[in-house]
């Protein structure tokens, strides 16, 4: 039950994190999403990511994870290794370039996607790749001892 309990609260912390991030480079969306008289969702992130500044946006959400990863590792002087967390960064930075660039190809008509494929749904997906990377990145392992613990005899 702790485990599970340590999972949630770093789930919790990665989605607090990452919603934070998302208002400042995903704004004009977020608004768009809670106005009912704004154009069809949908329609908003596409309009949005097909401008190239858009992969700049999702590949600086990625970077500031990373660098919030090793903020973490020095400060709890801890090396997470874990190749499954570095792939999922890797696999987000494609994830952003090849959003624009559908983006773009629809706006252009060069690329009309079946009607079942939404641009949302790789937004979602980059979103979601995001929260397991912070979550993962927030896994340290506690170890002390009695010294650690128990004030010192001088005191």
């Amino acid at each position: 039950m702790r485990k599970f309990f340590r999972i949630m609260i770093r789930y919790l912390c990665a989605i607090v994190w990452m919603g934070l991030l998302a208002c400042f480079s995903y704004g004009g969306i977020i608004l768009n999403f809670f106005n009912k008289n704004g154009i069809p969702f949908e329609e908003k992130i596409l309009n949005s990511h097909k401008s190239n500044l858009m992969i700049l946006i999702n590949i600086g959400l990625v970077v500031m994870l990373f660098i919030d990863k090793l903020i973490i590792q020095i400060v709890t002087k801890q090396v997470n290794k874990n190749y499954y967390v570095d792939s999922l960064l890797v696999f987000d930075i494609i994830l952003a370039v090849v959003m624009t660039v559908i983006a773009q190809a629809i706006v252009e008509k060069l690329f009309i996607p079946v009607d079942w494929f939404k641009l949302s749904y790789l937004s979602i997906l980059f979103i979601i790749l995001l929260v397991v990377y912070k979550a993962e990145s927030l896994k340290i392992k506690h170890i002390s001892s009695n010294d650690d613990i128990l004030p010192t005899k001088n005191a």
